[in-house]
């Protein structure tokens, strides 16, 4: 594995998708190194080396990349890899600089460059043109949601070279958390009786969090003295929704949440909304809240649509702030329903549990395997088997 992130207090989704992959991984009888830069949390149970990362944005991620490229290639020298995965976008210069017979395979995170709102246009066509770059150099694409792989075969990424995998979690750890639903509310200071609704993330322009606010501010007198919402997360443009929601009593900042507050927080909430433009992989926090057992209320974005289901979800379009105030006002009427939907939420959030997942990705690893050694002559030595 090849990730300038791992799992670590804070990490974003690609670290924790690194990880969780790995360790599931190991546990089906397989062998991971990881280069990647983060202090993991213990225990590991695959191979990590280090490489420190600079805070320099695009510098440090260039030089990164280099390093992480020669230091591979050390260590095919000592061994032969049966796979090589990338993870992009973070790791992005490493499949160009990339030369081995070895089966590479890039994994894609983030959302079709071109259309990600989080991007100025130079940095789109930037991205773009890395992504493309990339793309030409890997025996296999796994994407995270569908709309990535239309995007990819509209400008002639062959069919066959594109896997969907959806995202994944450890399911167990979220819906089989014992928690006692008060722990959270006591601790910040929440009201008993009051709908929570909670939302998790990097606190950024992108994330769309200003249209929740103002959806708090549409609601019905009476609908606003139920609920309180919880806006969990850090990030550049925390400070301004913080003046932004100062005539809202009823909105809370805690700021980034441990992990076992994060549990807490979602068990001791009723509905999950989530408010991104889009440059969406697919979720991570969606996935938690649905194992959780939370409804999920979220915009019409990649990632989200082939998520949420009608039984325990409801879209709602970017940027419509009368619209979200009227899906929460109709959700939170029956907290009964809610209960119902969070309990379907439980279960369909089963499916993307990383034994179920780690298997799929098993498949493109072995597809990649077996179109390398169909176009290229064998080695001199029999390559390791994937399998277990």
């Amino acid at each position: 594995m090849i990730t300038s992130e791992l799992f670590a207090e804070g990490s974003g989704g690609v670290g924790i998708y690194v990880h969780g992959l790995s360790k599931e991984l190991v546990s089906q009888g397989h062998e991971v190194e990881v280069i990647g830069s983060a202090d993991l949390i213990r225990p590991c149970t695959y191979t990590v080396y280090k490489l420190r990362l600079s805070k320099f944005p695009l510098l440090g991620m260039l030089a990164w990349s280099i390093r992480a490229t020669i230091y591979a290639r050390k260590l095919a020298e000592c061994k032969r890899y049966d796979v090589i995965n990338a993870h992009s976008p973070l790791s992005f210069l490493f499949p160009i600089l990339y030369k081995s017979r070895t089966p590479l395979i890039v994994t894609i995170h983030s959302g079709w460059p071109l259309t990600n709102p989080r991007y100025m246009l130079q940095n789109k066509l930037f991205y773009f043109l890395r992504d493309m770059l990339s793309f030409a150099r890997s025996t296999r694409l796994i994407v995270l949601n569908k709309s990535i792989a239309r995007a990819l075969k509209s400008f002639g990424v062959p069919d066959d070279k594109i896997v969907f995998v959806p995202n994944a979690i450890d399911w167990k750890r979220f819906a089989g958390a014992k928690v006692i639903r008060r722990t959270f509310r006591a601790k910040f200071d929440l009201p008993r009786r009051s709908n929570i609704i909670l939302t998790v993330g990097r606190l950024e322009k992108h994330k769309g969090i200003e249209c929740l606010l103002e959806a708090v501010r549409m609601l019905e007198p009476s609908d606003r003295r139920r609920v309180s919402v919880v806006v969990a997360g850090d990030g550049p443009f925390r400070l301004h929704l913080i003046q932004e929601s100062r005539d809202l009593q009823n909105v809370s900042f805690p700021g980034f949440l441990s992990r076992s507050d994060k549990i807490a927080a979602y068990h001791g909430s009723n509905l999950f909304v989530f408010t991104s433009k889009g440059g969406e992989g697919m979720p991570t926090v969606l996935l938690e809240a649905m194992a959780s057992g939370l409804p999920i209320l979220a915009t019409r974005v990649e990632g989200t649509t082939e998520v949420v289901e009608r039984d325990f979800g409801r879209i709602v379009e970017c940027d419509n702030p009368r619209e979200l105030a009227t899906a929460i006002s109709e959700l939170i009427a029956d907290r009964r329903n809610l209960q119902n939907m969070g309990a379907i939420a439980r279960m369909a959030a089963k499916q993307y549990d990383w034994h179920v997942i780690a298997g799929k990705i098993m498949e493109a690893f072995e597809s990649a395997r077996r179109d390398r050694t169909n176009t290229e002559p064998e080695p001199a030595e029999p390559a390791a088997k994937l399998s277990p």
